[in-house]
């Protein structure tokens, strides 16, 4: 397992690494346990993103939608863009 004080090393000797986004997209097949546990596990990496974004693919249950407000509520690095048509197939 790589180390914290490794990752930041290879980070600050490589300035492409320093920074990165990550993005989830959310679709209408999401479960909402799904989707909090991906977020969980990106806010809980060694190695945080810089910003997530969330790619609203199509239309969402109420309780997908309620969780991802919260994460949006609390964690400035998130932010939300809303497909204005399904586009996954």
């Amino acid at each position: 397992m790589v180390q914290q004080k490794h990752l930041q090393s290879i980070c600050m000797k490589n300035k492409r690494l320093k920074k990165f986004t990550a993005i989830m997209p959310v679709y209408s097949g999401s479960v909402v346990n799904e989707v909090e546990q991906a977020m969980e596990s990106l806010l809980k990496q060694s190695l945080l993103p810089d910003e997530i974004i969330i790619v609203i693919d199509g239309p969402i249950s109420s309780e997908v939608e309620t969780l991802l407000e919260k994460y949006l509520k609390y964690e400035n690095r998130i932010t939300k863009k809303v497909l204005d048509k399904n586009l996954g197939r």
